[in-house]
């Protein structure tokens, strides 16, 4: 008998395949707003740069020249965008955009998994992240919130398994996504990235801590350690680019805006709510990108925990 997983990977996979069939086989490039109007030729023109021997210092092609490296959307460093080394630019940028979401419900689906789900749960689980409402918005059909964000399960599964493997290749994971998400070069999100994986690090301390360990040993923390460690780590392999960035910073319009209008265009509790009612009535730039279904079985969940039905995983809180 063949794996339990082989059926569900092989149904992402399938799903992949007729979720993005104009691109996959009716030669269709799905590369819309910010994809085609700002990472497109930003990778393009670095790339090229780097193929003619010449550093992505500087791009004579915005303005009257930009700085292009310190740009930290650039992700010269995230492996996604090497395609552009060897590729015509529009078929890697096409790879750059669709990748993450056969990547991200593959990720939970290992996720899930590493929980002890059974694998109909985990596919359930892999389809809803990989193909729901926060990857397939709008605003990231550009490529860099996905590629950002995808790493998460897989972040969240290497402190998971802190809990009861080695720590060193625990450790080696979760700095492995990290920095993936750190390198892809989405400050928002892999910001947000890196605190959930640091309160799931606490959370899942806390909650596995069984009779036998202190609260204060180091087996209770483990979790937490791998989470920091690799936040350390992560941010140490992308240095190169994060202090190019800062550097940049000083020169930018941006270091003299306030905190009101560097927040100029969010949303209230009235429209958050509106947005996740009623999306397709509501004029807001931003979304909650909930599906009320999800929130109706995300209650349904915590209401059964504490009514004590079924198994009692205190992630579900969580």
């Amino acid at each position: 008998m063949g794996s339990p997983d082989t059926l569900p990977l092989t149904s992402i996979g399938l799903f992949y395949i007729l979720f993005f069939p104009q691109a996959l086989f009716g030669g269709k490039y799905l590369i819309v707003q910010d994809a085609f109007y700002y990472s497109y030729p930003m990778h393009a023109v670095a790339w090229r740069m780097l193929r003619r021997g010449q550093l992505p210092l500087w791009s004579p092609h915005t303005l009257s020249g930009y700085p292009l490296l310190s740009k930290v959307q650039l992700g010269l460093g995230y492996p996604l965008t090497w395609g552009h080394a060897f590729l015509p630019p529009y078929v890697a940028e096409q790879i750059y955009v669709l990748a993450p979401f056969l990547l991200a419900a593959i990720f939970t689906y290992l996720y899930v998994r590493s929980l002890g789900r059974s694998p109909l749960a985990a596919l359930l689980a892999g389809l809803s992240f990989g193909f729901g409402g926060f990857m397939a918005s709008p605003l990231a059909n550009g490529g860099m919130i996905t590629n950002t964000v995808m790493w998460l399960p897989l972040l969240l599964t290497a402190i998971e398994r802190a809990r009861h493997r080695r720590f060193v290749p625990c450790l080696l994971l979760a700095t492995g996504a990290y920095a993936m998400s750190v390198l892809s070069g989405f400050g928002q999100l892999f910001l947000t990235v890196g605190i959930l994986g640091f309160a799931y690090g606490v959370f899942v301390s806390l909650s596995g801590r069984s009779s036998g360990n202190r609260l204060f040993s180091l087996q209770t923390w483990r979790p937490l350690l791998v989470v920091c460690g690799a936040g350390l780590l992560a941010i140490g392999i992308a240095a190169w680019q994060i202090l190019e960035t800062a550097s940049a910073v000083s020169l930018s319009v941006r270091n003299t805006l306030t905190y009101q209008i560097f927040t100029q265009g969010s949303i209230t509790p009235g429209e958050l709510w509106q947005s996740i009612a009623a999306p397709f009535l509501t004029s807001v730039d931003v979304y909650a990108f909930v599906p009320p279904v999800a929130l109706f079985l995300a209650g349904f969940a915590v209401i059964s925990y504490f009514r004590g039905r079924g198994s009692r995983d205190p992630r579900v809180v969580f």
